[in-house]
């Protein structure tokens, strides 16, 4: 699975329908926040700094925290103590933070923060998410320049980090804390005020407190240049970073809020082949829950359900989608109407399948006051209005008929086109002998059809010698002791007329090897005599004093192994059948391995 698309969205928020939503209107803020992360959230107790700069301005954070050093969002979602706080639920907030170089890395695809947001929407259906955006160090990662080059200079690791946790946000509907928009702000306006400890990566007391007026204003959606608490900084230093923090994410809170809280309402529906049946497909968005109401007195609350009414008439359906967000519920609505009649208009035949290069067949219903005919989303085939229509490619049809004064739609027919699908053919031989190359009398061998897509298709393979069948359906290896001109088709039942695949054509010659062959007898391994009906001679003529062997037969099974000794050495052919062999010899040191054909003799 594939968590991270690399590419930025800009995202339109349209609300459709009735949006209901409740506000909090105490001036205490109340917020219970998760922050799931590592030493850099560790370090100083950003969390705790964090609570303080809110209670200096009358708001409350309530807070918990898991932060292992050096931990990545995957072993997060493996650890039973963050998984089991996040499971306890009531969380406004969940904030997770990865560790401080993966995500500025050429390759960085994990499933940590799809899991975790998956895990936070179960348990905590009612949070917000929040990706802490961490910073580049202070002079580039120098452990990991040579391996990718961004990440060389402070400026093109921030830039990897920030492009990141934004990709973050945008695939799974969340929020960014941008502490490391704040942090290169500082760098850029205040070069006095040192955010970094020493290691040039984690954060100084006025990095720390940098991260927490970001997560102050990012969480309580509040300016922190209101409070005066300065932490253990100096007047004029909290005052600057409070500024930075103001400008980079209070002024810009929409800019980096990714979630998509406004649900829209969206279905549509089939008949099915039940009494006064309709299946109801959803297309909401931005939803977490549904109701429906079918205009009976029924409801249901699945994603997508079937219903069946006990009479005919007109009924409208509600589809009423809603999205929790901390204090706020939002809601959206969407109707359709359905009519059920006396008559039930049905599309035959019920499975149609176009075959290249025949005629085309027809769909057809009852005979009814009108017709109008309908694709696969429910809208109008302009002039399909008989009582037939002529399917021209593979598609879903309805038809909605009507008979006096009333209209009902039929149940859906799909039209399949005939194919193979990404099926490849290709014909092989068990040896190396095709396409006008000799087999000795006596020899046995296989033509094999191969495809790269097997099982799952009843196709009918037919086999051929010199045009005539020589094999029945489904065939994929034939055996051939006869020299001709062999090809072979694929055809299907469901079209027999259509030719899958056809292969080339592929002659064979059979002759007498008992004369002899040439088997480049120059080389350092002299095989004789050659063909043979019972002992093969091997002169082995090199400088190392062994050499490994192998017998293959033309299927390629190891009939024979051994090893060859410097001089002359012999291959026992005794046992074997008449046919073809290749004589393989190991690589050593200095010479490359060998091969040789065997050629033994029918026996008399």
């Amino acid at each position: 699975m594939k968590f991270y698309r690399k590419t930025l969205r800009l995202f339109l928020f349209i609300m459709f329908g009735l949006n209901v939503f409740l506000t909090n209107t105490n001036a205490q803020i109340i917020r219970h926040v998760l922050f799931l992360g590592n030493s850099y959230t560790y370090v100083n107790d950003l969390p705790q700094i964090t609570a303080d700069l809110a209670a200096s301005l009358g708001d409350s954070l309530i807070f918990d925290s898991n932060t292992p050093g050096g931990y990545t969002l995957d072993q997060h979602f493996t650890n039973s103590v963050s998984t089991g706080k996040i499971m306890a639920g009531g969380w406004d907030y969940v904030v997770m933070q990865e560790q401080s170089q993966l995500p500025s890395f050429q390759y960085y695809d994990v499933a940590g923060p799809y899991v975790l947001s998956t895990l936070i929407r179960q348990y905590n259906p009612c949070a917000r998410k929040m990706f802490y955006m961490t910073w580049g160090r202070k002079n580039g990662d120098a452990s990991n320049c040579n391996a990718w080059l961004p990440v060389c200079t402070y400026s093109g690791m921030d830039s990897m980090l920030r492009l990141r946790y934004i990709e973050m946000a945008q695939e799974n509907n969340g929020e960014v804390s941008p502490v490391g928009a704040v942090w290169r702000y500082i760098r850029q306006n205040y070069p006095n005020i040192d955010l970094y400890q020493p290691d040039e990566s984690h954060p100084s007391t006025a990095g720390s407190y940098a991260a927490a007026c970001c997560f102050y204003a990012a969480i309580f959606k509040k300016d922190p240049t209101t409070s005066n608490f300065d932490y253990v900084l100096s007047q004029a230093d909290a005052a600057a970073i409070r500024n930075a923090a103001k400008l980079i994410v209070y002024d810009s809170l929409s800019y980096w809020n990714f979630s998509q809280y406004n649900p829209i309402a969206d279905f549509s529906y089939t008949i099915g082949p039940g009494t006064n049946e309709v299946n109801l497909i959803n297309h909401s968005m931005n939803s977490e829950s549904y109701h429906w109401d079918f205009g009976d007195g029924d409801t249901a609350s699945a994603f997508n359900t079937t219903h069946n009414y006990l009479s005919n008439g007109t009924y409208t359906i509600t589809l009423t989608s809603s999205v929790c967000d901390l204090t706020q519920t939002y809601q959206s609505v969407f109707q359709l109407p359905v009519t059920f009649c006396i008559h039930n208009p049905t599309i035959f035949p019920d499975s149609l399948i176009i075959c290249p290069g025949s005629p085309v067949d027809s769909l057809w219903t009852q005979s009814f006051d009108s017709y109008q005919w309908l694709d696969k989303s429910g809208n109008i085939i302009p002039g399909e209005t008989n009582q037939y229509i002529s399917p021209s490619a593979p598609a879903t049809y309805s038809i909605l008929a009507t008979q006096n004064g009333c209209t009902e739609l039929s149940p859906p027919v799909y039209v399949d086109g005939f194919g193979p699908g990404i099926i490849i053919y290709r014909v092989d031989t068990a040896g190396t002998f095709f396409n006008g190359d000799s087999v000795c009398f006596g020899d046995m061998m296989q033509l094999i059809l191969l495809q790269n897509k097997p099982g799952g298709v009843s196709n009918i393979i037919t086999w051929y010698r010199n045009g005539i069948p020589v094999s029945a359906p489904l065939i994929d290896t034939l055996e051939i002791n006869t020299g001709g001109v062999y090809n072979v088709e694929v055809t299907n039942p469901v079209c027999p007329g259509y030719i899958i695949y056809q292969s080339q054509l592929a002659s064979f010659t059979l002759v007498n090897c008992n004369t002899g062959i040439d088997d480049e007898s120059y080389l350092p391994i002299i095989v004789y005599p050659n063909p043979s009906n019972n002992i093969f001679s091997v002169k082995f003529d090199l400088l190392v004093s062994q050499m490994n062997y192998s017998v293959y037969d033309i299927t390629g099974r190891i009939i024979d192994k051994g090893v060859f000794e410097k001089g002359i050495n012999f291959l026992n052919a005794g046992k074997w059948n008449g046919g073809i062999y290749f004589l393989r010899t190991d690589e050593v040191v200095g010479n490359k391995g060998m091969k040789i054909k065997l050629i033994v003799t029918v026996r008399k």
